[in-house]
Order: structure tokens, then C-alpha cells, then sequence
């Protein structure tokens, strides 16, 4: 049997453990020998992994960017976490080697995992990324320039991937690797694992090497909260407490008087109270996300993929409040298909509810989601967990 080295190097929550969870315990159903070399251990107890499973952490180097600047491009943030320079980029790329040489890949995985990518380009086993799209570059072209409203992005840009490639291609030179001529390069591989719609994806991808997925991981004993009024308009909230634009949110809600269930993550009992007097179904615990959407007129939440994936396979349009520049890029592909509206960064209580009475009356919105729902109907479109591992033990023969 073959071993698997699952790298996951940046980003952090659940979302990540709980995808590489399917493919770890699927893979090692198969009696492939697993090790999870990761960089938040916070959710491990969270997700059911194999007891037999090696677990290492990922060598990182985080630093605060020497002035305050915005956030543009992938190189923006890489500059921070491992392609500081030569100094620091070596010692991690030196660190990867060694739980290479522990591990012995016969394949390796990479979720999130720039600096490990760079360190398997010595290696000739199969390669596999997976993501939602946002650090899966695809390999050959320049980064892309995921902050339209900031008139010095393009600048930006391309000054940050060029530093980035700089910095690469010293650490190359010195390993006899490959040069790269766009960070993108580093993204070579045999398959990329996309969880997402492909609407959403940033990047036109080589269809004989990319799935689409469909990885339900979800709990069926979540519970779902029934609607209170049969003929009104129901809107379904998917919020995050310490998130910009919540506590606005929540107030917009309870102003116009519709039929809202949310769900609001680590809520403190007091303002889960306090809006629940204002009218508001509130939940701190995860809800039958697929129940509430299929009954749901309109859908709320911060621009993660994942719901916005679901909400359109269920024909609903999106209210989205976006934090981060991941999300921002999410929001404006939902704007692109007329399929919802983006608060952006104004969060006040009375520009929400224009929002969501638009987002309610003017139909076009709906029937934009729908259209994209109508895409799905049928004819299976995204792959399926075992279509996925049956494409990485292909890479194995």
C-alpha cells in the first residue's frame, strides 16, 4: 500500500480538517498508510480521523507586513507567511524536506500549502491540490488581482508576485529545481480537487486534470428550526459573531418583520435573547443547513463558498457581507451572475434592509439563482467523494 502525505500549511478552521477528513478516512479504508502534516491541530478532536493516523505540524513563519497596505493578491498574503525572503523561505523548505524524508510520499496532497509545494518540486510522486479555488492557481498565468475597487491594486499586483517569484526562484536556483515563471508554477499537479461550483471558481481550469466536488460532510443530526409564518417571506441568516456587519444585520432583521431563522455561531446568551424578544429565531447550534434552504426566500451570510454553493443549487438568491478579500472575490462572482447583492463594507442597519427588500421584490434575483440551480437538476454535475478517490488511487497504478 502506498504513502499519502496530506499538507495543509495556511488558513485556518473547520472547513479545511472536515474535507481532508473524507479523503484521509476513505484513503485509509483502502489500507494506504495516512500522515497529516497541518497547521491548525485546533479542530483534530472535532473530526473523526484514524486512530493509526501520523500527524506533524507545518513548518510556518508568519510576520506582520512591514507597512499597513491592503490585502490585493495571493502574493500579498504569501509575502507573510514563507516568501519573506531567502533567509526564512529556505529553513521552511528545509523543514518539508525533512518530514518528507520521515514520510516518504508515494503521493502527496496539498490543501493550502505554498512553501510544501515549492519543497515537493524535487520530487516525482504524484500531486494532488484541493480548495475552494482561491489558493488553487492554476498553473501558467499570472495571479490574478482580487481587489477591483483600489485603483494601485493592478500595481500591486504585479509588483507582490514578482517579489514573490524573486525570492522563489533564489531557493530554486540553489535546489537545481525548475525556475518558475509565475507563482502559479509552483502549482503543478495531476489533479486538482476544486470544492466549489465552477461559477465560483476564479480560474478556467484544464478539465481532463480538475473535479468539481460535492463533499457532504454535514451532520444529519442537526436540527432544523420550522418557519412560523406559511405565507410571509422567509429569510434564512448564516452569521458569525466578531464578523463586521453582524450585530447591523441582526438589527435590519428584526426592523422589517419578516420570518427569519439564523444561525449565529458562539452567540452569547444574552443577545441571542435579546433578538429573540426583537422576533428572530436564533440558534447557536449548526441547523440542517439543506432543510432551511430549500424552504428559505433569501439567504444571508459572509460570502463563504460552501452556502453560497448550497443556496444557488437550491435556486436561492444571496444578501452577502463580506470581510476578507477571499470572500469579496465570492461576492462579486454572485454579483456577476445576478444572483445577489454584497453590503461591501457598509454595514449599516439601512443600507441592509434596502438590501434585503430589493433582494425580496425584484424578481430577476431569484430567477438568476434559479437558472443557476436549473444547471444541476438532473444529470450529476459536481463529483462525488467516491468519484474523487477513485480519480487519487488512479494516480497510484
Amino acid at each position: 500500500m502506498a504513502n499519502i502525505v496530506v499538507a495543509w500549511e495556511l488558513g485556518a478552521g473547520l472547513g479545511h480538517l472536515s474535507r481532508l477528513a473524507i479523503i484521509i478516512n476513505r484513503l485509509e479504508a483502502l489500507g494506504h498508510n495516512l500522515a497529516l502534516v497541518l497547521n491548525d491541530p485546533t479542530n483534530l478532536d472535532v473530526v473523526n480521523l484514524p486512530e493509526s493516523l501520523l500527524v506533524l505540524p507545518a513548518p510556518s513563519f508568519k510576520t506582520p507586513p512591514a507597512k499597513k497596505q491592503p490585502t490585493v493578491s495571493l502574493p500579498c498574503i504569501l509575502q507573510t507567511r514563507g516568501f519573506q525572503g531567502p533567509k526564512v523561505l529556505r529553513g521552511i523548505v528545509r523543514s518539508w524536506h525533512g518530514i518528507f524524508q520521515i514520510t516518504q510520499p508515494d503521493l502527496l496532497i496539498f490543501d493550502y500549502a505554498p512553501t510544501a509545494l515549492l519543497a515537493a518540486r524535487g520530487l516525482t510522486c504524484p500531486k494532488v491540490i484541493i480548495g475552494s479555488g482561491f489558493a488553487e492557481l492554476e498553473p501558467g498565468i499570472p495571479c490574478e488581482m482580487m481587489r477591483t475597487d483600489l485603483k494601485e491594486a493592478p500595481r500591486m499586483t504585479k509588483t507582490m508576485e514578482a517579489r514573490i517569484v524573486e525570492v522563489t526562484n533564489f531557493i530554486c536556483a540553489e535546489l537545481d529545481y525548475p525556475r518558475v515563471k509565475f507563482l502559479s508554477d509552483l502549482y503543478q499537479n495531476d489533479l486538482s480537487l476544486i470544492t466549489t461550483l465552477p461559477e465560483l471558481d476564479q480560474y478556467k481550469r484544464n478539465p481532463e486534470k480538475s473535479l468539481y466536488l460535492d463533499l457532504d460532510n454535514k451532520s444529519e443530526t442537526n436540527a432544523y428550526l420550522p418557519w412560523r409564518n406559511l405565507n410571509g417571506k422567509r429569510i434564512f441568516a448564516y452569521l458569525r459573531i466578531g464578523q463586521s456587519g453582524v450585530i447591523e444585520t441582526l438589527e435590519a432583521l428584526a426592523e422589517i418583520r419578516q420570518d427569519v431563522v439564523c444561525y449565529c455561531a458562539d452567540a452569547p446568551a444574552r443577545l441571542v435573547e435579546t433578538y429573540r424578544r426583537k422576533g428572530l429565531q436564533m440558534s447557536v447550534e449548526p441547523l440542517d443547513t439543506q432543510q432551511q434552504l430549500n424552504s428559505a426566500d433569501l439567504v444571508i451570510s459572509h460570502a463563504g463558498k460552501g452556502l453560497i454553493s448550497e443556496s444557488l443549487i437550491a435556486g436561492k438568491p444571496l444578501m452577502l457581507l463580506p470581510t476578507h478579500m477571499e470572500q469579496r472575490m465570492n461576492a462579486s462572482k454572485v454579483k456577476a451572475l445576478g444572483a445577489g447583492l454584497s453590503a461591501g463594507g457598509n454595514f449599516s442597519p439601512q443600507i441592509i434592509k434596502k438590501m434585503i427588500k430589493r433582494l425580496l421584490d425584484e424578481k430577476e434575483y431569484t430567477l438568476n439563482a434559479q437558472k443557476v440551480a436549473a444547471r444541476y437538476e438532473g444529470e450529476q454535475q459536481l463529483s462525488s467523494p467516491d468519484q474523487m478517490i477513485e480519480r487519487i488511487v488512479e494516480l497510484l497504478d
